[in-house]
């Protein structure tokens, strides 16, 4: 996942099995963080698509 998420220009940190961890800005403006959000989504998608072919 973590690669996933950096190669969609998101930078995460695993924080324990099941969990990830964001260390967004507090004064982010929303549009940024739909966008981020929207990469998010993207990695996801992509290791759950490889998780399906059984990589």
């Amino acid at each position: 996942m973590l690669n996933a998420a950096a190669a969609n220009g998101v930078i995460m940190l695993i924080a324990g099995p099941n969990v990830l961890r964001f260390a967004p800005s507090l004064i982010m403006p929303m549009a940024d963080l739909d966008e981020g959000f929207a990469h998010i989504e993207k990695a996801v998608e992509q290791v759950v698509g490889l998780i399906q072919q059984g990589k």
